[in-house]
C-alpha cells in the first residue's frame, strides 16, 4: 500500500512538473500576441500625432502664409500685372499682346506657387524626418522585446523564470523610456501646432516672422 501511495504521489509530481513549462510556454506566447498589439496601437498612435501635426502645418500654409504670399507679390508686381492686362484687354491689342499677357501670368502663377509649396515643403520635412526617426525607435525597442520573449518562450520552464526573463527584456528594450522620449518629443510639439493657426490669424506679427517660427518650431522638435 505504502509502495502504491508512494507511486501515485511521484506521478502527480512528474505531472505537476511537467504541467508547469506547458503554463509558461502559453504565458510567453500570450505576452507575445499582446505586445504585437502593443507595438501596433503604439506606432498608431504616432502616426495619428504627425498627421495631425502637418494637418495644422498645411492649414498654416494654406490659410495664412499663402494669402500673405499672394498679397505680398502683388503688391511688388501689381503695377506690371496692371499693364500687362491692360495692354491685352485693351480695344487695340493684337494676339501678340494677348499671347505675352498670359504667358507672364503663367511666370507669376507658377513662381508664386512655387514658393508656397517651397515653403510647405521645407516645414513639413523635419515632422517628417522626426516621425520617421521615432518609428524606427518603436520598432527597434518592440524587435528586442518580441527576440527576448521568444527566447523565453523556447527555452524557460517556470512561471516565475518567464516573468523575471520578460521583465529583464522590457528593462533592456526601455519601453518605459521610450514612452516618456515620446511623450516629451510629442506632447509640446502637438500642442503648440494646434492653436498656431488661430494665433496665427488673431497675430499683428507680419506672416514672415510667424513663418520662421514655425518652422523653427517644427525644426526644434518642440524643444
Amino acid at each position: 500500500m505504502r509502495l502504491a501511495t508512494g507511486g501515485l504521489i511521484a506521478a502527480l509530481a512528474l505531472a505537476g512538473c511537467a504541467q508547469v513549462p506547458r503554463e509558461s510556454v502559453e504565458l510567453s506566447t500570450t505576452v507575445g500576441r499582446d505586445l504585437a498589439e502593443l507595438h501596433r496601437a503604439h506606432r498608431e498612435t504616432v502616426v495619428l500625432l504627425y498627421d495631425r501635426m502637418e494637418r495644422d502645418v498645411n492649414e498654416f500654409v494654406d490659410e495664412v502664409y499663402a494669402p500673405y504670399q499672394i498679397r505680398r507679390t502683388l503688391e511688388q508686381h501689381g503695377e506690371t500685372l496692371h499693364e500687362v492686362i491692360g495692354g491685352a484687354t485693351a480695344s487695340g491689342a493684337t494676339a501678340d499682346d494677348e499671347r505675352a499677357a498670359l504667358e507672364f501670368l503663367g511666370v507669376y502663377v507658377d513662381e508664386l506657387r512655387r514658393d508656397i509649396e517651397a515653403f510647405r515643403t521645407d516645414t513639413l520635412e523635419p515632422l517628417r524626418a522626426q516621425e520617421r526617426a521615432l518609428l524606427a525607435d518603436i520598432d527597434e525597442a518592440y524587435r528586442r522585446v518580441h527576440d527576448a520573449n521568444s527566447v523565453v518562450t523556447g527555452h524557460l520552464a517556470s512561471v516565475v523564470k518567464v516573468h523575471d526573463a520578460q521583465a529583464e527584456a522590457l528593462e533592456a528594450a526601455d519601453l518605459a523610456g521610450l514612452r516618456g522620449r515620446i511623450g516629451e518629443r510629442l506632447g509640446s510639439l502637438a500642442a503648440r501646432l494646434g492653436g498656431f493657426v488661430d494665433e496665427a490669424r488673431r497675430s499683428e506679427e507680419k506672416v514672415d516672422k510667424l513663418a520662421e517660427d514655425l518652422q523653427g518650431l517644427v525644426g526644434g522638435e518642440g524643444e
